[in-house]
């Protein structure tokens, strides 16, 4: 009689088979206990470019002018609890309508606004279940390869940089990595030169270094100089 999604749900059940229901059926009740599923609200609240009344002298104008018109039309109000009421609203009011609205800033630096588009366009399309799918399907697929293409051109920025500009160099892999490089240290080289930023393979050149070590086989000083590692953020 019942389902199986709702089987947990049953606390109690009993029969009335001395009811009178007109039929041969005997009724059933029963009682439940449901937990409603909790509805995500979208954030409607749209962010102002404030600082513009700053620099902006006409719009800081017209937005007083805004402000004072709304509060003058409400101004016949005694109780303090209403003025202050007004007095928010006049400016909120005002600002929504002069003040222009923040550009929306991508949270990740490899993201661009075609995948920004497409996120809204995968939002509006919530209450389909299939159509937002598909949406997601598409941004995660345009996701991956932005994300690529940007590591990409960071990895030719750093082997472009590595001898003639350090510094560039260390920021991109700290872009990249998340992770502070701590250049003060020196960095480890590979054989053929290059050099290890990743952790595995820094321990991995470290342990041939000791097994060559015990051989008693001499080492190229120049890629044993100094300990490299990879400083985490704070």
């Amino acid at each position: 009689m019942i389902s199986k999604r709702f089987r947990n749900a049953l606390l109690a059940a009993k029969t009335y088979p001395s009811a009178d229901c007109y039929n041969d059926h005997v009724p059933v009740a029963a009682k439940f206990k449901l937990k409603h599923k909790k509805t995500r609200k979208l954030p409607t609240n749209i962010k102002l470019d404030l600082a513009i009344l700053k620099t902006n002298q006409s719009l800081r104008e017209k937005y007083q002018i805004s402000v004072q018109n709304k509060f003058e039309a409400l101004k016949e109000v005694e109780q303090i609890e209403e003025q202050w009421e007004n007095f928010k609203s006049a400016l909120t009011e005002a600002a929504t309508e002069v003040i222009p609205s923040l550009e929306r800033k991508a949270k990740q630096k490899w993201m661009t606004n075609e995948i920004l588009e497409m996120m809204d366009e995968r939002r509006k399309a919530k209450g389909n279940k299939e159509k937002y799918k598909l949406h997601h399907k598409k941004v995660q697929e345009e996701c991956n390869r932005a994300k690529e293409n940007w590591i990409n051109n960071k990895c030719k920025d750093i082997d472009l940089h590595k001898k003639l500009d350090p510094k560039t160099m260390y920021k991109n892999i700290e872009e990249i990595t998340g992770k502070k490089a701590c250049s003060s240290t020196g960095c480890l080289k590979a054989k053929n030169g290059d050099i290890i930023i990743d952790k595995e393979r820094i321990l991995e050149r470290w342990a041939e270094y000791i097994e060559r070590q015990q051989k008693g086989v001499r080492h190229n000083e120049r890629e044993f100089c100094r300990p490299s590692y990879i400083k985490r953020r704070g």
